[in-house]
């Protein structure tokens, strides 16, 4: 009898593990409007610099293990990367604040709205300034 090894997706895990992780992570973001509503009295800003602090400090322990603190040195000394970075950034910490202050104000409907019809003005603008042209397959993403 032979032994045949699991599908592997990205990163060497197995075909069932990416699908339970990427169950994970829509189940944990689904949810989290019920989180953000448990802390009453904290502002969307303190949150926000909250999750970026922690979110930075767990990213630095990961490249520490997986051994790309380097690349970060090289990119912090480019100025043209950390100006980069820092404009990604901002778009990042507004995008979240704006989610978590919609979520505590009673804004979720609206708040789902603006994450459904964003990536769809993403992908016209990538198409009409940077000359983008998706696949067939991203055509049928695209119309769905």
């Amino acid at each position: 009898m032979e032994h045949r090894s699991p599908r592997t997706a990205a990163g060497g895990l197995s075909q069932r593990q990416g699908m339970g992780i990427l169950f994970g992570v829509y189940l944990s973001f689904g949810l989290s409007p019920l989180y953000w509503n448990l802390l009453h009295g904290v502002s969307a800003l303190e949150m926000v610099s909250h999750r970026s602090l922690w979110g930075s400090l767990i990213i630095a322990v990961f490249m520490v293990w997986k051994g790309q603190f380097p690349a970060f040195f090289r990119a912090i000394r480019d100025r043209r990367e950390i100006a980069f970075i820092g404009l990604c950034s901002l778009a990042h910490l507004w995008n979240w604040w704006i989610y978590i202050w919609a979520v505590t104000n009673g804004k979720v409907l609206e708040c789902s709205m603006g994450h459904y019809i964003v990536p769809m003005i993403s992908t016209i603008l990538g198409f009409l300034f940077f000359r983008e042209r998706p696949g067939r397959l991203q055509w049928m993403g695209i119309i769905f």
